[in-house]
């Protein structure tokens, strides 16, 4: 298939996007008169309930389409979707890119899967996404695990340093008898936009011959605009996962993975991606990565100019709301943070009288501001380009009157403070790999009597956010008395299949 060419531009034109139009072509008016003896049952929305029809409009249901030969094979393009690929690739600075229907968790577990054998070390942070623990049951990977750093003002947990990671490498080839570890994960940016100094940490795992990926989801508009953060692939990582949905404007689930050399094996990764992903795509996703490449190259520089206008607008006027702080890089105590994305704004409340919760809650009800992330102590706020001056306006007004209202009386204690301590010494005890503890029999035990008791379970306090407990590792008595303070202090511990933590699941 022959490409047309932009001169003095990019290899492809930009301002085209290829599956977008044979999207728009197969759900086109006159195809719609064609006779459909194909999935899905809707036959183009002609069959669909009124009430989806009423969500979603009769358009979309029109090109909500299976793999026609003219919409290309997702696992094996060669049409549009193989030059949508190519470039998104060319935009994002990959040298090669696979477009993800179940969303960043799919592409992380397809890079560990890609690059770890059975048997092989993976190096990661305790919080990294729940994703990556599962990829270490799928490719039968043995986790190293790094602490990262905390804020206690915040109750928020960073991540590593170089130096933290060239440690870890050392320490994971010497309890492994020598041999180095597969590869090594890191999370940049985090939910709340710290960014790692990740040309520092490729530095680390070039020298060591590591691979490095990227858990890059909240960072896929870096590449867009000057004044953001370095990307993982300019960093040189080998790997970097995108969720394209969550700053930029693909469909929620849709997103990027992004190959950064050719040290990754590329049939293999391809080979775990259609393992991982649905047989039957949704091109109405696919077709929004598409389309927001396009935005990006078209606009990109122009619509996150705005966004990060709006976003100095919304600094401006929260720095002058007393009794709450904002995390910014001056403000955070964090040796492995380097930079902050502006776009994202966490309010710290430890100079107010209730929790994040309830100040969410409170939000939502009196002035129809609803944030990304409540936690125990703080407000996360993500500011893209939907968002508009009155969006900025209502959140620095609701906060304002929520500091009025609820603001601490000096010297008095908060009442919702966790004062949780969290180090190595709380950890689980690695007894046996993550994979054999998912195939283990297993048995439920009160909370109380779970020490010594080997987990099935990811037990992650909040605050502060870290699991102290991984499938596969002991809990130990310091570990139990953590989870238990937590749960005393008011805190709350994801990861449980009973959500009140009255009993643990365990091995057999």
């Amino acid at each position: 298939r022959m490409h047309v060419r932009c001169v003095g531009v990019t290899r492809h034109c930009t301002h085209r996007a290829p599956l977008v139009d044979a999207l728009r072509e197969m759900g086109s008016k006159e195809r719609a008169l064609d006779h459909p003896f194909y999935f899905p049952g809707h036959k183009r929305g002609s069959g669909s309930s009124d009430s989806l029809k009423a969500i979603v409009g009769q358009l979309a249901l029109q090109h909500d389409l299976p793999e026609l030969p003219e919409l290309d094979n997702l696992f094996c393009p060669t049409g549009a979707i193989k030059e949508a690929q190519e470039m998104a690739a060319e935009a994002f600075g990959a040298r090669e890119t696979f477009f993800l229907v179940n969303g960043t968790t799919c592409g992380i577990q397809a890079a560990i899967m890609t690059l770890c054998n059975p048997g092989n070390t993976l190096v990661l942070p305790r919080n990294s996404h729940q994703a990556a623990f599962s990829a270490m049951v799928l490719a039968g990977a043995i986790p190293y695990y790094l602490e990262p750093e905390i804020d206690e003002r915040f109750d928020l947990t960073f991540g590593v340093t170089a130096k933290m990671v060239q440690e870890g490498i050392l320490n994971a080839a010497a309890r492994d008898g020598g041999r180095l570890p597969a590869a090594v994960l890191v999370t940049s940016p985090t939910y709340h936009g710290a960014c790692l100094d990740l040309k520092s940490i490729v530095g680390v795992c070039q020298t060591n011959g590591v691979r490095l990926i990227v858990d890059e989801a909240h960072g896929a508009h870096f590449k867009f605009h000057p004044d953001l953060p370095t990307t993982a692939l300019e960093a040189g990582a080998d790997i970097a996962v995108q969720s394209t949905h969550k700053v930029l404007t693909s469909m929620t689930q849709a997103s990027m993975l992004h190959v950064g050399n050719r040290k990754v094996d590329r049939d293999r990764l391809a080979l775990s991606l259609q393992t991982l992903q649905s047989s039957s795509p949704s091109y109405l996703l696919l077709a929004s990565l598409d389309a927001a490449r396009q935005q990006l190259q078209e606009h990109g520089t122009a619509l996150l100019h705005e966004s990060i206008t709006l976003a100095q607008r919304a600094i401006e006027g929260l720095g002058n709301i007393p009794n709450i702080d904002l995390l910014r890089m001056e403000s955070i105590n964090a040796h492995s943070v380097i930079a902050v994305d502006p776009l994202r704004i966490t309010v710290g409340l430890d100079g107010l009288d209730l929790n994040g919760f309830s100040a969410d809650d409170f939000m939502r009800e009196f002035y129809s501001v609803t944030c990304e992330l409540p936690l125990s102590n703080s407000l996360t706020f993500a500011i893209g380009p939907g968002n508009t001056t009155g969006d900025i306006d209502a959140l620095v007004l609701g906060l304002s009157k929520i500091t009025q209202e609820f603001a601490r009386s000096g010297g008095c204690a908060k009442a919702e403070n966790l004062p949780v301590h969290l180090s190595s010494a709380s950890w689980g005890c690695a007894r046996v790999p993550p994979r054999e503890a998912f195939y283990a029999p297993k048995t439920r035990v009160a909370l109380e009597d779970a020490a010594g008791r080997v987990s099935a379970e990811l037990l992650c306090p909040y605050p502060p956010g870290i699991p102290v407990v991984t499938p596969g590792e002991e809990i130990t008595p310091a570990s139990l008395s953590l989870l238990q303070e937590v749960l005393a202090s008011g805190g709350s511990v994801s990861g449980a299949s009973d959500p009140d933590l009255r009993k643990v699941l365990v091995l057999q």
